[in-house]
């Protein structure tokens, strides 16, 4: 798999500062232009900005341009788009149910990531469930838990969306999407914990189009609905 090394602009595109601040930058120059052309670049800024910073987002827009009818025919000489095993992150950090929940949170602090898989045992490594920043925060900091907390007394169980490491990239995308999620479990046939992809996966794999990586973390950085 070939990747790709993001310069300062491009990673800002991955990690973002969300609409708040997008938006805002793109009033500010829509207002500095002349008034012929604010209305339709301001637009064109506040669209980009909701989703990431003004600049990462009009450098992903002259790739798109360059690149999309490239990656298009390359998808069609390998005969399909990528599978999910091409771009994961193998080897994933996890949890068992039994450890203390500020393992779960170390992991975070450690890999700067705001999930962390829950397997049933480190051998067998069947994929259980997920604990994520907001469950700590929500049903153990808020609720005043102890630290003696175990990662089963606040892991994620029902509905959880993971992926199958044969799926493409479009099923990949459209599971991230439909929770709202950075990043997606990929487990094997049996239930397997195998990898995870998280947008920065997606970001730095060449064999993806930039529209696909920008239409991704569009999706995935409005705001959530719980």
């Amino acid at each position: 798999m070939k990747t790709v090394t993001l310069q300062l602009p491009q990673f800002a595109f991955i990690v973002g500062t969300r609409a708040a601040l997008g938006t805002g930058i793109g009033l500010l120059m829509a207002g500095l232009l002349p008034t012929a052309r604010r209305k339709r670049l301001g637009t064109t800024l506040v669209a980009a900005g909701a989703a990431t910073t003004v600049p990462a987002a009009l450098l992903l827009a002259r790739r798109i341009d360059s690149s999309d009818d490239a990656h298009s025919n390359r998808f069609s000489q390998k005969g399909g788009r990528v599978k999910a095993r091409d771009f994961m992150t193998t080897e994933p950090q996890f949890v068992t149910p039994d450890m203390p929940i500020s393992k779960a949170a170390q992991i975070m602090r450690q890999h700067d990531i705001g999930l962390v898989p829950v397997v049933d045992r480190a051998d067998s490594r069947r994929l259980i469930g997920v604990i994520t920043d907001r469950d700590i925060a929500v049903r153990h900091v808020a609720e005043g838990h102890t630290q003696e907390c175990t990662v089963r007394s606040h892991m994620t169980q029902e509905a959880i969306e993971t992926v199958s490491e044969h799926d493409d990239s479009a099923a990949v995308f459209d599971a991230m999407k439909r929770r709202e999620v950075r990043r997606i479990p990929v487990t094997s046939a049996d239930g397997r914990l195998i990898g995870v992809i998280a947008q920065a996966d997606i970001a730095t794999t060449e064999s993806i189009a930039p529209k696909s990586v920008a239409d991704v973390v569009r999706a995935v950085s409005e705001p959530a609905h719980h």
